[in-house]
Parts: structure tokens; sequence; C-alpha cells
């Protein structure tokens, strides 16, 4: 399985100071994680086909605890594939605090 990133992910890297490796590093260790439920009315609205994943992740290892990123994530064959990646929005925020 590999990580690929559309085009769509790169769009907040310049603002967020961040790159595919910085990517990966924070997917490889999140501080949460969650299979999204598109059923579910209290899920913000993502126009991928599920199964979508969001990671809530620190911007880099020496990042304190408010520097946050959100990725998104869906399965396209073998390869998980990075559909957005940017500060922690507080659409997401709020979906993960509701959950945690």
């Amino acid at each position: 399985m590999s990580i690929r990133f559309e085009d769509s992910s790169r769009r907040h890297f310049a603002e967020d100071r961040l790159d595919e490796a910085m990517v990966r590093a924070a997917m490889a260790r999140p501080v949460w994680a969650a299979l999204l439920d598109t059923s579910d009315p209290g899920t913000p609205e993502v126009r991928r086909r599920p199964p979508v994943v969001l990671l809530v992740c620190r911007r880099h290892s020496g990042a304190l605890d408010d520097d946050l990123i959100e990725v998104l994530v869906h399965k396209v064959g073998p390869d998980m594939v990075v559909f957005h990646v940017m500060h922690l929005s507080d659409l997401w925020r709020g979906y993960w605090m509701a959950r945690r």
C-alpha cells in the first residue's frame, strides 16, 4: 500500500508550511483518527466515496499541542489517497471534540 497525494491535498501547503514528507510523518503518529460515518447527520459532508478517515495530527514532531492539522484520506485500490490537508479547522475540531 502506498500513500498518494491528490492535487487538492496540497492547496494549503504554503500557508500552513507543509509538504508531503511532513504530512507523511504526521500521519504516522496521529493524535486521533476516525473512520467517518457518512450516514451520520453529525458528520460534516465529505465528497469522497467511503471509507474516509480523518486524522488529527501535530503539524510536525516538535509542534505544540494546539499546532494541529486535519488530514482526510480515502482508499483507492491498494492505495491510501490523501485528498485534504490543512490546519485543524473549527468544523473538524468540533467533530473531534464531540467524539473523542
